[in-house]
């Protein structure tokens, strides 16, 4: 997986996460929000547009129902 992201995207990283599928997940604490990386280069998906008090670590509950933590 290759992931290349400018400083305008991410602001103040904080906290990795990979899941099974190899979907990364960041923690953006400059923006509030966790931005998922998805596996095999399918995109990026924005969680918490700013309303995730900051994420300075990321879990996903792959075992229940999928909670992001």
């Amino acid at each position: 997986m290759k992931i290349v992201a400018d400083h305008q995207f991410l602001e103040s990283p904080m906290g990795i996460y990979v899941d099974r599928k190899g979907n990364v997940y960041v923690g953006d604490l400059g923006k509030n929000r966790i931005v998922k990386y998805l596996a095999n280069n399918q995109g990026v998906q924005v969680i918490g547009q700013g309303e995730i008090g900051n994420p300075s670590s990321v879990y996903v509950d792959e075992d229940g129902d999928g909670a992001l933590y």
